[in-house]
């Protein structure tokens, strides 16, 4: 334990779906930060990631917090030892971008009790001014978000690609639905602007950065990424603008299709059963043997159910103009807005 703690910021990387996120943790903040970086990708894997999106999403009680800002510190210590500083820790998951209830946007609205939902009253940013106040005493630093976006039109459309593998009839009519379900919802968690403004709340404007996937890559966004993260060295790692740009997303050479992807079990059968069972060791055994065989298994079943699936589906003028026409209104709101803080 530090007796007085030399300044150390804590960035928390809200990673949208389909917004590169798996790239950044993988190829960017581990060589900007080294082990300071504490998510999928870094030496450490998921588990701070882990612990701290439970902290922040329920709440959770103050000495488990401190738990966490306990184990944090032992890396930083661990740093300071080999004579490195550590000026940042980065917090990087996916699941900090969840909604409430859990799911993706286009299969909440599966949900005949979908209620729409603002990034404001996400139990994240609560979660985020507890955690802030306790970072500050322990460390004498601040906390700061970085939220990655991207283009809404196409990340829907990756965003289904990957759904796809967990539904028995995905198809082009189902795509166009249910984005269309979600547009006439009056959900708001593809509104950039209102991330911005919820996280300006949360920790101050001068702490919130809204990084662009295209940015990713180029030497401009890699420096503003770079600065304020803290990283001493912007050059410290050469980024592959094309294989960020398209991390993640199941996408040809044609720009407007994504591929449907081969079906698989073993997301659905993480829900069969009782509460008790889904946290069972039996449990974690079934979904082992699941996996072993969810490739073949999974095609088998579409060819019997849906044998007459589409190889892919696409992102249509039509559709694109949708929804540009409600997304539209709050880009502009967010680059005339928060314009200085968007990258």
């Amino acid at each position: 334990m530090m007796d007085t703690p030399r300044k150390v910021d804590l960035v928390l990387h809200i990673g949208l779906r389909k917004t590169a996120t798996t790239t950044l943790q993988r190829n960017v903040f581990p060589r900007l930060l080294g082990p300071c970086h504490l998510g999928k990708g870094g030496v450490h894997g998921r588990r701070f990631a882990t612990r701290a999106s439970r902290i922040l999403k329920k709440n959770a009680k103050p000495e488990k917090v401190d738990a966490l800002l306990s184990d944090i510190e032992e890396v930083v210590n661990a740093r300071r030892a080999e004579g490195v500083a550590t000026p940042t820790v980065v917090i990087s998951s996916e699941t900090l971008s969840g909604r409430p209830g859990g799911g993706s946007v286009l299969r909440a609205v599966e949900n005949e009790a979908f209620v729409a939902t603002v990034p404001a009253e996400f139990p994240l940013f609560t979660g985020v001014v507890t955690m802030r106040a306790a970072w500050k005493q322990r460390f004498n630093g601040d906390l700061k978000l970085v939220l990655t976006i991207r283009d809404q039109a196409p990340m829907l459309a990756s965003e289904y690609a990957q759904l796809s593998a967990y539904l028995l009839h995905p198809s082009q009519h189902d795509f166009e639905d249910r984005v269309r379900r979600h547009l006439a919802s009056g959900d708001q968690y593809l509104n950039y602007y209102a991330w911005a403004h919820a996280m300006e709340q949360a920790v101050g404007r001068a702490n919130c950065l809204l990084l662009r996937v295209s940015s990713i890559g180029t030497p401009e966004g890699d420096a503003r990424l770079s600065r304020f993260l803290g990283a001493v060295d912007a050059t410290a790692f050469e980024a592959d603008s094309r294989n960020i740009t398209n991390a993640n997303v199941s996408q040809k050479s044609d720009p407007n299709t994504w591929a449907v992807r081969s079906f698989r079990l073993s997301k659905p059968a993480k829900k069969l059963g009782p509460a008790w069972f889904q946290k069972s060791r039996m449990q974690r055994k079934l979904l082992k043997l699941v996996r072993m065989c969810d490739g073949v298994v999974g095609v088998g079943v579409r060819r019997i159910v849906a044998p007459g699936r589409p190889a892919q589906i696409r992102l249509t003028p039509e559709l694109y103009q949708e929804i540009r026409r409600t997304t539209d209104p709050w880009n502009a709101s967010l680059d005339s807005e928060y314009g200085d803080i968007v990258a």
